[in-house]
């Protein structure tokens, strides 16, 4: 559809271009990364969430979806990630989160994340993710992989909460948005 310039659009029109950001957010030495509340919502069914950062200490990171800003600890996380570094697939079901990756914090670390989460604000769904994953120090380390999870409950969910399993993490987080 035709635009004109300063054209204010709505959530409706901008959703039959593309990806929109959401959200940009920079954190420090955080023992946990919670989204503000709201970040999912009904504006669009689905979400891609690139997380770039650099750990403290080598650790794996877990994910859980949030209600109201408030990260859910239920037992009701079920999904694997493929370790290309380990050749396995790695996980436990059910569990109080998702491992989602593993994250190296030698230096020079750097650590990304980027999936896409399905139908979060719909309270009718499971929220359920999947995406790829990379860590890197220089030339000496290497990890990757593929991730997939749900939570297995249907319910409406505003955000995600990242928490490395030791120290802190240091980095930034995109959200956008797309139907």
């Amino acid at each position: 559809f035709p635009v004109t310039i300063g054209q204010v659009l709505t959530a409706a029109q901008m959703n039959g271009i593309g990806f929109w950001r959401v959200t940009t957010v920079t954190f420090t030495t955080s023992s946990a990364v919670a989204f503000a509340a709201g970040v999912f919502n009904a504006d669009y069914e689905n979400y891609r969430v690139i997380l770039e950062f650099v750990p403290s200490a080598s650790c794996n990171l877990a994910c859980q979806v949030n209600a109201s800003g408030t990260a859910q600890t239920g037992n009701n996380y079920f999904g694997n990630r493929y370790d290309l570094r380990a050749g396995a697939v790695v996980g436990a079901n059910p569990g109080t989160s998702h491992t989602i990756m593993g994250a190296n914090g030698a230096t020079p670390a750097h650590n990304t994340l980027s999936m896409d989460v399905i139908k979060p604000a719909v309270s009718t769904v499971r929220t359920s993710w999947h995406g790829t994953w990379y860590g890197a120090n220089a030339a000496t380390f290497f990890d990757g992989g593929v991730t997939s999870a749900e939570y297995n409950v249907a319910a409406a969910h505003d955000g995600l909460t990242f928490t490395p399993s030791t120290g802190t993490i240091t980095g930034k987080y995109h959200v956008y948005g797309y139907n």
